[in-house]
């Protein structure tokens, strides 16, 4: 997924974020693993744009004014909020990425609904019947007085 404003571009290319500063005082293209931003800050300082690690300052481009460092600032996290990880590699639009994901849950409700019918209907056969049919005792039954079984359940 790349983010594209005036002459700067960034995406997400094989688990780095990649950005091209064609309107930078410098043009280039910067590439850093995503790894390296677990515990980094992306600034905007004057017309630069820094990545910072602790103490440590990095800078990324150098810009004519503050709001092209702005400009970059923003490619950048729209590419970094866009495309993060294996989504980005797995779909080449956020409209084919979300249809995928509702029929995947589609797919689970449809699963989860037939489960819990099979499971009331597995119930159902097995609970004891109460109507006076099959199994209820002869009438002519008395309490304390030994009867064959196919008296009492009827066979």
């Amino acid at each position: 997924m790349a983010s594209t404003q005036n002459s700067i571009q960034a995406g997400i290319s094989n688990g780095a974020l990649v950005v091209s500063f064609l309107s930078a005082d410098q043009p280039r293209i910067w590439r850093a693993e995503l790894s390296r931003f677990n515990d980094a800050t992306l600034e905007v300082q004057g017309s630069k744009l820094v990545l910072k690690r602790g103490d440590a300052a990095e800078e990324v481009g150098s810009f004519a004014s503050k709001e092209e460092a702005v400009t970059a600032l923003q490619a950048v996290t729209d590419a970094l909020l866009g495309g993060t990880g294996a989504s980005a590699t797995t779909c080449s639009t956020k409209k084919k990425c979300g249809w995928l994901k509702k029929l995947f849950k589609a797919v689970l409700v449809l699963a989860a609904l037939f489960i819990a019918l099979l499971v009331t209907l597995s119930l159902l056969h097995t609970a004891p019947s109460s109507s006076a049919g099959g199994n209820a005792p002869a009438a002519n039954v008395q309490s304390g007085v030994p009867l064959p079984a196919d008296t009492v359940f009827g066979k």
